[in-house]
C-alpha cells in the first residue's frame, strides 16, 4: 500500500512494517529514510526507532516443524536512518529477497493527542532517484498507559552473530563492536526486555 494507518496512546509503543522487495545485489543500493512524524500545525512526534529484518534461507526442515524449507525473517536489527541493507545480511541469495524495516513510533505520556504524518522514501543511490514513498499516518489517543510494567522477561542475545550480521570482526572491531552491542542493549531496555548477559 501507499499508505499505512496506526493508532496509539500516550506512553505506548506502536510498530509498522514496510518491505522491499527485489534482487539483494539492487536492494544494497537503495537508502531508506523517514521524515519524522508532525501535525499539521507543526507538532512534532519523537523520531522513531528503525529497526530491520532480512530473511534466513532455512534449507531443511525439522521433521517436527510445521513448515517446509524456506526463507523465513531473521532477528531485528536497528537500522541507521537514511542507510542502506548490508549486502552480506542476505548470505549469498541471488533471487528476489525481501528488506524489512520495522518501524518503532514511541509516543510520550504528555504527547499532544492528534493525527501525526511522515513519510517512508526508498531512493536508488546510484541513480539518486526515488523508487517509492510509503505516508505513514500515527493517531495519537488522549488515554495514557500506565508506566510499571506487569510482565517479567529474559532475552538471549550472541555477540558472534551480531557481528557476523554487521560484517565485524570481533578481534579487529572490538570498539565498534562494542558500541553495536549497546544499541541492542539500549533497544531491549526501551522496550522494557531484559537480556542475558
Amino acid at each position: 500500500p501507499s499508505s499505512m494507518k496506526v493508532s496509539a496512546c500516550r506512553n505506548e509503543w506502536e510498530s509498522v512494517q514496510v518491505i522491499a522487495s527485489g534482487k539483494a545485489a539492487q536492494l544494497a543500493r537503495c537508502s531508506f529514510s523517514l521524515s519524522q512524524p508532525r501535525q499539521d500545525d507543526g507538532t512534532l512526534l519523537p523520531e522513531p526507532r528503525i529497526l530491520w529484518e532480512y530473511d534466513v534461507p532455512v534449507k531443511k526442515s525439522s521433521p517436527e516443524a510445521p513448515l517446509e524449507a524456506g526463507l523465513f525473517p531473521d532477528a531485528l536489527i536497528p537500522f541507521e536512518n537514511g542507510g542502506k541493507p548490508n549486502l552480506r545480511a542476505f548470505r549469498g541469495l541471488l533471487d528476489e529477497v525481501n528488506f524489512r524495516l520495522w518501524i518503532d513510533f514511541k509516543v510520550p505520556v504528555g504527547q499532544k493527542p492528534g493525527v501525526y504524518h511522515c513519510q517512508c522514501t526508498t531512493s536508488d543511490t546510484s541513480s539518486e532517484s526515488i523508487l517509492g514513498v510509503v505516508e505513514l499516518v500515527i493517531v495519537v489517543q488522549s488515554e495514557t498507559l500506565p508506566m510499571k510494567p506487569s510482565l517479567r522477561s529474559s532475552f538471549g542475545i550472541n555477540e558472534r552473530r551480531v557481528a557476523r550480521v554487521h560484517g565485524l570482526d570481533r578481534e579487529k572491531d572490538g570498539l565498534k563492536l562494542s558500541r553495536v552491542m549497546e544499541r541492542y542493549y539500549q533497544v531491549m531496555q526501551d522496550n522494557r526486555i531484559e537480556p542475558n548477559m
